[in-house]
């Protein structure tokens, strides 16, 4: 049986949490401002992990299976751009993606705080999209 698929946020939580992928940070205290980079796949000092971030939920959701399906960097960054843009919570702050020397964009959390979502979303009908569950909020981190 398939593992079900992550919910976007908490997962993109850990994953600023962990500062595992370059350039994924959060940039206030309060964890409500974050950055991650945005570098178009065309310019000339474009690297693979440029879109660590993109591949880590193509591969997180089951979008990508290394070894299996072949890279799809516009893919991946369009399902993910197009996954946090369904989040009601969430809104791009600054769009700095245009940026010659440090390529970002910056989001931040809408409401009082990001509160602890669980880990995964198993409801079939959501299928990652959001829920009500998705828009509910506990204290500030």
């Amino acid at each position: 049986m398939a593992t079900p698929k992550p919910r976007i946020l908490p997962w993109l939580v850990s994953q600023l949490d962990s500062g595992k992928l370059e350039g994924v940070a959060w940039l206030n205290e309060s964890h409500t401002r974050f950055r991650i980079p945005w570098k178009h796949g065309l310019r000339h000092d474009a690297q693979q992990q440029d879109f660590g971030i993109f591949q880590a939920w193509a591969q997180a959701s089951g979008a990508y299976t290394p070894g299996k399906d072949k890279p799809d960097l516009p893919t991946w960054k369009r399902n993910f751009r197009s996954a946090l843009n369904r989040k009601e919570v969430l809104r791009l702050a600054e769009d700095r993606s245009r940026d010659p020397h440090d390529p970002h964009k910056i989001y931040e959390f809408v409401s009082s705080g990001i509160g602890d979502y669980p880990e995964l979303d198993t409801s079939p009908e959501t299928d990652g999209r959001c829920s009500t569950s998705d828009t509910q909020h506990g204290s500030s981190r």
